[in-house]
C-alpha cells in the first residue's frame, strides 16, 4: 500500500524550492564585482543558472526571454555619464512588468546614502553598499535565493531584429523552422523571419513546456497538435495544412514530453 503525503501549501513549497530552477540576472559593468557575485552564488548552489549583462539594454531582453529569480543590479552602469542611475532606471522598468512586480532585487550602490526614496518605491529586497563585504554578500544573496518563488509566466518571446525589439504573443506560434541562415517564426497570422538561432536557445528564449522540438530543426507548439502518427512519423496541425516530420532519433523524447503535457 502507497501512502500518499498531504498535498499542503508547505509541501508545495518545499517542492518548487527543490524542483524550479532558479535563474539569476546580474548587471553590473564592472567585471571584477560581476566575476564576485557569480562566485558567491556558485558557492551558494551549484545548480543556479546565471545570466550576466554590464548595461541595462542587454539587461532587459535577456529579462524578457527568461523567467528571473532574482537580480543583482549596480545602479551606475555608465561611468562616463555624469550622474548615471541607469540600474535604478532597468529596475523601475522592470517592476512596471507583472511578470517581475514582486521579483527579489538586491542593488549594488558606492552612493553615499543607501537609503534613496529609490530602494523603498522599487520594493528592493537589500542593498550591498561598495566595496563589497564578500560575508555579506554571500548572507544576503542566500536569503533571497530562498524566498518562494512568485512568478507569472510572460505571455511574450522577445527577439531583436535591425536594432529594435520586437515582441510575439507566445501562444499565437504554430511551430518555429530553423532555416540555414534564418528562422522562421510561423503564427496564427504571419509568418516572422529572424535571425539565426539554434532550437536550444529558442527553446530557452521560448520557456515554456508548451513547445517541443520534433526534429533537428523544427519546434512545435503542443496546443496546435490535432494528431500525431507515431508510425509514419508525422505530425498534423490545426489551423494549417503545414506537415511536421518527427525525427527518428527525436521520436521517443517528443513522445515522451508529448504525453507528459497531458497528463
Amino acid at each position: 500500500m502507497v501512502k500518499r503525503l498531504p498535498n499542503t501549501p508547505a509541501l508545495q513549497d518545499l517542492f518548487s524550492r527543490k524542483f524550479i530552477m532558479r535563474k539569476v540576472l546580474i548587471v553590473e559593468d564592472n567585471d571584477n564585482s560581476r566575476s564576485m557575485v557569480i562566485k558567491a552564488l556558485f558557492q551558494i548552489d551549484s545548480a543556479l543558472k546565471v545570466y550576466e549583462a554590464n548595461n541595462a539594454e542587454d539587461a532587459y531582453y535577456i529579462a524578457m526571454n527568461q523567467s528571473i529569480s532574482l537580480f543583482v543590479i549596480d545602479i551606475i552602469l555608465s561611468k562616463d555619464v555624469p550622474g548615471d542611475v541607469s540600474g535604478i532606471i532597468f529596475a523601475d522598468r522592470l517592476r512596471k512588468c507583472d511578470q517581475y512586480k514582486y521579483t527579489p532585487m538586491i542593488i549594488l550602490t558606492a552612493l553615499e546614502d543607501p537609503k534613496l526614496n529609490a530602494y523603498s518605491q522599487l520594493h528592493c529586497y537589500s542593498y550591498l553598499e561598495k566595496p563589497i563585504n564578500i560575508e555579506k554578500m554571500k548572507e544576503i544573496l542566500k536569503e533571497a535565493l530562498e524566498l518562494p518563488i512568485c512568478r507569472k509566466k510572460n505571455e511574450y518571446v522577445y527577439f531583436r531584429k535591425d536594432g529594435i525589439l520586437h515582441s510575439i504573443k507566445k501562444s499565437d506560434i504554430l511551430y518555429i523552422s530553423v532555416e540555414r541562415r534564418h528562422t522562421v517564426i510561423v503564427c496564427m497570422n504571419e509568418k516572422v523571419e529572424i535571425g539565426y538561432k539554434t532550437c536550444r536557445q529558442l527553446l530557452e528564449l521560448l520557456d515554456s513546456d508548451d513547445f517541443i522540438q520534433c526534429n533537428r530543426s523544427t519546434i512545435v507548439n503542443r496546443k496546435y497538435i490535432r494528431s500525431v502518427d507515431a508510425v509514419s512519423r508525422y505530425i498534423m496541425l490545426k489551423y494549417s495544412e503545414q506537415i511536421l516530420e518527427v525525427g527518428i532519433i527525436m521520436k521517443k523524447s517528443f513522445l515522451e514530453k508529448l504525453q507528459n503535457g497531458f497528463d
